[in-house]
């Protein structure tokens, strides 16, 4: 048996902490940042880079030219330009 959940676009709104300033060495200095709540995010959630999705166990960062999606098991996927 699969166990299957809706993908909600929409949830990417949902789980958006905020924003601040993260250093990507790549960019050459800070940049603004958005900021996910990890634990609000579902399958098919997507965010395009410069993103940080945080949880209480670790912190996913995206960068700049990178983006990332969660997949049916619920792992966040980065994608690397």
């Amino acid at each position: 048996m699969r166990l299957r959940i809706p993908h909600d676009r929409n949830v990417v709104a949902d789980a958006r902490k905020g924003a601040r300033q993260a250093y990507f060495p790549e960019v050459g200095g800070f940049v603004e940042t958005i900021v996910f709540n990890r634990y609000l995010m579902a399958p098919g959630t997507a965010i395009e880079g410069p993103a940080i999705a945080e949880e209480r166990e670790s912190t996913v960062v995206v960068g700049p030219t990178a983006r990332a999606h969660l997949d049916d098991h619920w792992n966040v996927i980065v994608e690397l330009a």
